[in-house]
This record gives C-alpha cells, structure tokens and sequence, in this order.
C-alpha cells in the first residue's frame, strides 16, 4: 500500500548500490531500484498465504509504485487491505460473532461492500456518472494510477462508503452497549436491594439492643415502631 519495498530487499539494494562503482549516480540507482522492483514483483506472485485482497488489487506493483498522484488515507488504506468496518473482518478478529451483512445477509467483505451491496449503490452510480465505467477489484487501482483526476474520484467514493458504513457500525455497537449496560445496572440493583435491606435491619436490631439497655421503655417503643415500619 505504502510502495515501499520490503527491508530484506532494500538491504539488498544498499548492498548493490555500495559494491557498483558509480553507485551513487542517479542512473545507477534507478537501475538499482528497477532490479528490486523485479525482485519484489517475483516475491509478490509467489506470495499465497497473506495480502491476498490487495494483491488482488494490485497485481502489477510497478505502476502502482511508480504513481506520482498516489496519495492513500484512512479510508483508502482499509479498502485496499481488508481491515476496516468489514463484518467478515471483524468476526475473524473477535469483535463480533456475525459475519453477516446487515442490509442483505450475505458474508460481509471489503469487495460486497464495495462494489456488490446494494445499500452503497448510489455511490457507485455517481462513480459511473464521472468515469463511465463500473469499478470492480480488478480494475480500481489501474484506473486510479492512470490519471490523477481518476484517482480522486475512485477515493472520493470509497471514502464515501466507508465512513458512512464504519459510523453504522459504531452506531449499532453503541445501541449494543447501553442495552449491556442496562442489564448489568439492573443485575446490579437486584441482588444489591436485598443485601441492602438486610443490613438496615441489622443496623435497627442493634439499635434497639442499645436502647432497651439504656431505657426498657423506650426501647420496647423503638421495637414497637419498628415492627409497625416493616410491616
């Protein structure tokens, strides 16, 4: 996402550039880092266990890396990883137990959310209006690099999608919250009430324990009142 090259191959790089007479010339690290990106791209295919959606995303690295418009955020950066707002995500995380999508039930990923569910169609559209053609996983990011003009519009919808959705979801995990909370405060006044009363009545027994040992007949009135209170 961020075009930099992994450490391993940069050290690399730094190696070759220090053993290559010259090697401080522009040229020469040009060709330096033309030979990395090669490297990079080999590790990047063979890759299959992790970054799958964004190698989807981004199959060919070097017009991805070589973008001088490329300017990625919080939103963008979720959208081209798969860590954002996503339910299958989040499920997979232990955030929450339901992978489900809220508007369509079908498995919530960061591709249904953004270029299948219907709840974010009109964003879509108004990216059709502007481009004249659909944007799908396989062809975002080469639009995006072609021009800078595309590269805004292709954000400025993803933006659009995420932040609502994200504000969705804190919205409903809010509402989970306050009714969690309900139910400990009401847990809490259910067994509290009744220990709380106990210890009233141990607090009036000993109480009137003083009493009818400094005056019998005021303590048999206390003890008399008493009993009237409770029943």
């Amino acid at each position: 996402v961020t075009a930099t090259p992994p450490l391993s191959l940069l050290a690399e790089e730094r190696t070759y550039l220090y053993e290559t007479q010259n090697g401080h010339q522009p040229e020469i690290r040009q060709v330096a880092r033309e030979r990395t990106i090669r490297r990079w791209q080999t590790e990047w295919e063979e890759n299959t266990v992790t970054a799958q959606w964004t190698k989807r995303l981004i199959p060919v690295l070097d017009g991805w890396v070589k973008c001088k418009h490329r300017s990625t955020d919080y939103f963008l950066t979720q959208a081209l990883t798969g860590h954002g707002p996503f339910r299958s995500y989040r499920t997979r995380i232990g955030k929450i137990e339901d992978e489900r999508c809220l508007h369509c039930g079908t498995v919530d990923t960061v591709e249904h959310t953004l270029f299948e569910c219907n709840r974010w169609e009109i964003y879509r559209q108004e990216t059709y209006g502007e481009l004249g053609l659909e944007i799908s996983a396989e062809n975002m990011t080469r639009e995006m690099t072609a021009s800078e003009s595309k590269w805004k519009i292709i954000q400025r919808m993803v933006n659009k999608i995420l932040r609502e959705k994200e504000q969705e979801e804190r919205g409903r995990a809010g509402h989970a919250w306050e009714k969690d909370t309900l139910r400990v405060v009401e847990s809490v006044i259910l067994y509290a009430a009744p220990v709380w009363y106990m210890a009233l009545d141990i607090h009036r027994n000993l109480e009137d324990c003083r009493a009818c040992k400094k005056s019998p007949a005021k303590g048999r009135k206390r003890l008399s009142d008493n009993i009237h209170w409770g029943n």
